[in-house]
């Protein structure tokens, strides 16, 4: 059970988490770096959230953003990552 949880968590887990997360440090904005942004961010609005996600300039393609969202990841207050993610990882590696 803990391997789903940590690979590959579920919107419900995000979600769950980032309660547990809020209940600590009384989150002002969320930015999400997610596959499912607008998912994410929708149930988290409804949870009474206030979130965003990194607007891409014009001239980024995916590589370029994904340099971008890890960047402004390793400067956030709080992180929540997925524990098998190079991506992750290199968030992790930054901060």
């Amino acid at each position: 059970e803990i391997y789903p949880e940590s690979c590959y968590p579920s919107i419900a887990q995000l979600i769950e988490r980032i309660k547990a997360v809020d209940s600590e440090s009384r989150l002002k904005w969320i930015i999400i770096s997610n596959q499912s942004t607008a998912a994410l961010s929708y149930l988290l609005r409804r949870e009474g959230y206030k979130t965003r996600g990194i607007p891409r300039p014009a001239d980024f393609g995916p590589v370029e953003q994904a340099i971008l969202e890890q960047l402004v990841a390793a400067e956030a207050d709080i992180f929540i990552g997925n524990f098998y993610s190079s991506f992750t990882r290199t968030i992790v590696d930054l901060r």
